[in-house]
Parts: C-alpha cells; sequence; structure tokens
C-alpha cells in the first residue's frame, strides 16, 4: 500500500500509515467487514439456539457460516482485485518514471514542476528519488514562509485601516524557527544530500536575515527564540517587543 500523503510502502491491511498516520481507507474497510462479519455470525447464532432444537440449529448455523464466510471471501476478493489494480497503475507510473527527468527539473530549480512530476508518477518519497523529495520540501517550507511574511509586509506598506496581528507575527516566528534549526540537535528532519545541504544554507540565511529585518530582531533576540517553546509566555514576550519597538499596534487576538 502506497500512502497517498508522504508516499511510504507498507500492508494494506493496516488502519494507518506506520510513518505520517493518515488513515488507509482500504484497511478500515477490511476491518470494518471483518467486525461485521464475527457481528452477524453472534448475532444469528443466538437468535437460531432460542428459536430451535440443538441439533436443527447446529445444522442451521452450519449452513448459515458457510454463507457469511463465502460472502466475506467474496468481499475480501473483491477490494484485493481493486486494490490490486490501484498497485499495478502505480507500479506502471513508477516504471515510467526517470530520474534523468527529475534531475533536470532539480538541475534548472523547477520545484514546482518538480513537485507535480514526483506526484504524477507516484514516486514522491521513494527510493531513488529522495533527494529530489527532500528539495521540494525544503522548497515548500521556504515558501510558506516568504507567503506568511509577505502578508505581514502588505500591511506595512499598505497601513490605511490595517493593523498586523500578534498571532500573524508569532506564526511567521515559529515558522522561520522551524526552517533554522531543521539541521541542529536531534532534530528528526536532518538533511541526507549535500547538495540539499548546500541549498539549506544558503535559505536559513535569508531567513534569518528576513526576521531581523523585518521585525528589527537582534541576533541575541533571535538566538532566545530558537530556545522558545511553542505558544509559551516568552514567545509572548517576544511578540510584545518587537511591536513595541516597531510602533505597531498590539491587541490581544
Amino acid at each position: 500500500m502506497i500512502c497517498k500523503k508522504c508516499g511510504y510502502d507498507y500492508p494494506a491491511k493496516e488502519l494507518k500509515c506506520p510513518y505520517c498516520g493518515e488513515v488507509n481507507p482500504l484497511g478500515e474497510k477490511w476491518k470494518n467487514e471483518e467486525n461485521l462479519a464475527r457481528k452477524e455470525t453472534l448475532l444469528t447464532k443466538a437468535r437460531v439456539i432460542h428459536s430451535m432444537p440443538l441439533y436443527v440449529a447446529d445444522k442451521v448455523m452450519n449452513v448459515i457460516l458457510l454463507v457469511i464466510t463465502a460472502v466475506t471471501a467474496l468481499t475480501f476478493l473483491v477490494l484485493a482485485i481493486v486494490f490490486g489494480l490501484e498497485g499495478i497503475h502505480i507500479t506502471r507510473q513508477h516504471n515510467q518514471a526517470s530520474v534523468q527527468e527529475a534531475e533536470e527539473l532539480f538541475t534548472a530549480e523547477d520545484y514546482v514542476g518538480l513537485y507535480d512530476y514526483l506526484k504524477s508518477h507516484q514516486v514522491y518519497g521513494q527510493e531513488g528519488f529522495k533527494k529530489y523529495t527532500e528539495r521540494v520540501r525544503l522548497y515548500d517550507d521556504y515558501h510558506a514562509f516568504l507567503r506568511d511574511l509577505f502578508q505581514i509586509q502588505q500591511v506595512l506598506d499598505w497601513p490605511a485601516g490595517q493593523q498586523i496581528s500578534p498571532n500573524d507575527v508569532k506564526y511567521v516566528l515559529w515558522a522561520g524557527k522551524n526552517i533554522l534549526e531543521r539541521e541542529t540537535g536531534d532534530s528528526y528532519r536532518k538533511l541526507e544530500y549535500e547538495e540539499n545541504k548546500e541549498y539549506y544554507n544558503d535559505m536559513k540565511q535569508d531567513v534569518a536575515a528576513a526576521l531581523l529585518g523585518t521585525f528589527g530582531m537582534s541576533e541575541e533576540e533571535l538566538s532566545e527564540l530558537m530556545g522558545m517553546e511553542r505558544d509559551s509566555e516568552k514567545v509572548d514576550e517576544l511578540v510584545r517587543r518587537i511591536f513595541e519597538r516597531e510602533g505597531w499596534e498590539y491587541e490581544e487576538d
């Protein structure tokens, strides 16, 4: 079973992806079918035992169990066929994927095209394409940060009737912090490929410069941010200092 969220390959009967926790509809359907069949068997057995002589009940139960078993097996067969067809489609998409084409998009820094290519060929996060997946994730994190920062900058450029939200500032600070600490300590998001580490180092400098420039932060404040817990009082205090220093009106969200 290929997880549609992270691309991890795992047994189809699992209820969710062991890697990212994404729910597996096929696994849940199998589980529900098993539970339903078991429940129907118990209910039917109880009704039969209370309404028939024992020797008749045994014969009827044998027939009922046979029918239920056959129906359950048929259901599993249909599900297996559907899953098998999906697997064939995914395998076909994998076979059509080309590392060379992905490398060309990677070299051209066409990360939107690279993301679409990995997803359309079902190779996002798969062996042979992990370098490209890693770069796309970096790109997504960076541009999500820039998008949120740009929204604040728009308010600064067009101040009439608009007010900056403390929560928006806090969100940008935290997005920047997550990027800056990717390669620190025991972060589970550490990078594997040298090309991506070089890209990340440039990106990290840009993120730090954006935080320092937009919010007038000092290097010391940036260092303090790296040690803060999310939604802590220290973060709130930092946001209030930024508003006071920049002359922005502070109102609790």
